[in-house]
């Protein structure tokens, strides 16, 4: 199994500013150096995101993911996987390889697989849910009226639920909210999740109309 290389720090954040060299090595790596400056760059890229203030913490927390990234981008030109002169597109492209084929995806056995769904089938049931709109109405006749009108016009719901429903969810076109089965008094729930999709029950008689 390929190995991701580790990386050699010869420099950190805190003695940067007390070296005596105008432009220090902070990494080292298959003959290949990273100097300060080169994080300059980076940080002044991310400054000029108007992230806010860089506070020492998240100076060092930038230092240390600089490092990283440049170090694996080193190997990944070492194992010959990355040109020298390449875009930070080909960079990215090329420590996904690297790391890739440093940390292969595990195999797991088809029956693993099957059993393990099996012990677990309760958690992966997801219940049936369905969302509910409603016009209520004091009588039959009221309902059956609703009907034909929705019947002539499909899409009027809205409208109809604002203008003649004497629910508390008139005012948002009879909207009640997504429900699952046990959710809902008998009657209603019967009619509702025997619908398909988009479909509007025949009037049905509850307690409150």
């Amino acid at each position: 199994m390929a190995r991701v290389p580790r990386i050699l720090l010869v420099a950190m954040l805190g003695a940067l500013a007390g070296c005596r060299d105008a432009d220090p090595v902070i990494l080292r790596l298959e003959g290949e150096s990273v100097r300060r400056s080169d994080f300059r760059r980076q940080l002044a890229a991310v400054e000029a995101r108007d992230v806010g203030p860089i506070t020492a913490e998240t100076r060092a927390g930038l230092l240390d993911a600089f490092l990283e990234q440049r170090a694996l981008v080193i190997e990944a030109r070492h194992r010959g996987l990355l040109p020298a002169q390449a875009s930070a597109e080909q960079e990215i492209e090329a420590v996904t390889r690297l790391l890739n084929e440093g940390v292969p995806a595990p195999e797991v056995p088809a029956a693993e697989v099957t059993a393990w769904a099996e012990a677990h089938a309760a958690e992966l049931v997801v219940p049936e849910r369905i969302g509910l709109r409603q016009v209520l109405v004091a009588t039959l006749n009221e309902a059956r009226d609703v009907r034909r009108r929705l019947k002539k016009e499909p899409r009027s719901f809205d409208s109809i639920a604002r203008a003649s429903s004497k629910g508390p969810e008139a005012s948002v076109g009879g909207y009640m909210g997504s429900f699952e089965r046990g959710q809902l008094p008998p009657e209603l729930e019967a009619a509702a999740f025997a619908l398909p999709e988009g479909a509007t029950s025949e009037p049905v008689q509850s307690p409150l109309g």
